[in-house]
């Protein structure tokens, strides 16, 4: 039997993910802990089969609320050897709360971490779980914290990583690690030589789509909630919502005088100049931020200029280094400066010998079909270029880390290294990317773990249920109790 925290799930009656957890006590083990969100949680907390569940809304994890049942009156504060312990985690959460936390100083942030710390510490061991199950990488902050100190205790840390390209999921205990089957998968193929029509179905569809510089599905969902009818009807609400609650003409006041202030658009656009397709280059797509795939995958790296600092002290003189803004940076949050993009961010860019901002209206597939080499934090577009046959620097922890192609580097001397191999000639062979996907079939399930997954799945709830249940339950085999 083991004892399980369950952090992020949705108790939401369309996904099915009320019903994997039946499915793990069914198998003798105990959920002790459940971080929930959605709607119908009476009902299923005060069912006998989840009886002695502690339930804890993630709104209130996310707040730093404890859960109800919860006596914290003998935890205590961490200490400097904890907290040293824990350095890693507690830099990569300061630059994590920039999504949460926006408008809180370091030293703020600083005492939300420790009383978070503090919480979750005490919480673990007084429950002393032997496997805490994640829905996505871990990094709404709480969820971070928890990740961490399981590591620290040696507790094992079940985590899901959603492919949104392929609308698969991969297994994981650690994101920098990455998917030990994706690894075992790619090992075993060693040798093979797969082909295109060797893949299933939905894969050679995404190479395909690939090929055809289809805009990916996620960037046009993202699009279509802020242009176009939905994006209409949701101003309307908002003019609705300011006219009722009286803020109307302070809200319209700071719209009209947006347009004569300097922005973020006014900013990029003054430094930003038309790409030489004839002279080499490496072509930089910044990652969209606040978000999982710069804090925590990206690492220190989350400060995409350290990169581009990095990529401007080892390019050849006559190399050129474009950077471009991610399609949807200014979308949800306006063009408003603000923590991860800040007055003078794309000045500072400009500045840096060999770099150049490139407009935004610059086709992304251009600068990668026309570029010697990709680099990145984890973002997307390096998936799009090893697809494309053309090499990728990586600086953070994607998912497709692995692959053939990929260089993983972290300073000057190992990007001047991948740089030096590039430029002698090397290439990315098709056969090595047909193995590649063909492992990922292997390794990966097509589940989910919220509605966005659900749409773009196309999976019923019960076939959810079966490829979830089947993948935990073989993965709690191996962890101790």
């Amino acid at each position: 039997m083991k004892r399980i925290f369950i952090i992020g799930w949705s108790v939401d009656d369309g996904l099915g993910l009320v019903e994997v957890a039946k499915e793990l006590q069914k198998q003798s083990h105990k959920i002790v802990y459940w971080t929930w969100a959605g709607t119908g949680i009476g009902k299923i907390a005060d069912s006998k089969e989840f009886s002695g569940v502690i339930w804890h809304s993630h709104e209130d994890a996310v707040a730093g609320l404890p859960a109800k049942e919860i006596n914290t009156s003998n935890f205590f504060p961490p200490g400097e050897d904890l907290i040293a312990k824990l350095y890693e985690a507690e830099s990569a959460v300061l630059s994590m709360m920039n999504k949460k936390y926006k408008d809180i100083g370091v030293s703020e942030r600083k005492q939300i971490y420790f009383d978070l710390v503090r919480y979750w510490y005490g919480v673990i061991q007084t429950l002393k779980p032997d496997v805490v199950i994640h829905n996505d990488i871990p990094h709404t902050v709480y969820d971070f914290i928890i990740f961490s100190i399981c590591e620290l205790l040696n507790i094992k840390n079940i985590i899901f990583e959603r492919i949104v390209q392929f609308d698969r999921m991969l297994l994981m205990n650690d994101y920098r690690i990455g998917s030990r089957s994706l690894e075992k998968a790619l090992q075993d193929n060693r040798g093979r030589k797969f082909v295109l029509a060797d893949l299933r179905e939905d894969m050679r569809r995404h190479y395909q789509e690939q090929l055809s510089d289809m805009v990916p599905r996620n960037i046009q969902k993202l699009k279509k909630n802020y242009i176009g009818k939905k994006a209409i009807f949701t101003k309307i609400k908002m003019i609705r919502d300011s006219l009722v609650n009286l803020t109307f003409f302070g809200k319209t006041f700071n719209f009209i005088s947006k347009i004569f202030r300097e922005n973020l658009k006014t900013e990029y656009e003054s430094v930003a100049l038309p790409a030489d397709f004839t002279k080499p280059f490496i072509y930089v797509p910044l990652n969209y931020q606040p978000e999982r795939t710069s804090s925590p995958q990206g690492g220190v790296f989350v400060n995409q200029i350290l990169m581009i600092e990095i990529l401007a002290a080892s390019v050849p003189s006559d190399w050129l280094i474009y950077v471009k803004e991610h399609p949807s940076q200014w979308l949800p949050r306006g063009l408003n400066f603000f923590n991860c993009r800040y007055r003078g961010f794309y000045k500072s860019i400009a500045r840096l010998p060999n770099v150049r901002l490139v407009p935004m209206a610059t086709g992304t597939h251009e600068l990668i079909r026309n570029c010697q080499v990709l680099a990145t934090v984890s973002g997307t577009a390096g998936w799009e270029a090893l697809m494309r046959a053309k090499p990728v620097l990586v600086f953070g922890f994607p998912w497709y880390k692995e692959c053939s192609g990929v260089f993983k580097v972290n300073n000057v001397e190992s990007c001047k290294d991948a740089i030096w191999r590039i430029r002698q000639g090397f290439g990315v062979s098709p056969e090595l990317m047909f193995n590649y996907l063909a492992a990922l079939d292997q390794s990966s399930v097509q589940a989910y773990f919220d509605l966005v997954g659900k749409e773009l799945s196309g999976i019923s709830k019960e076939e959810n249920i079966k490829n979830l249940s089947r993948l935990i339950l073989s993965e709690l085999e191996t962890a101790p109790s």
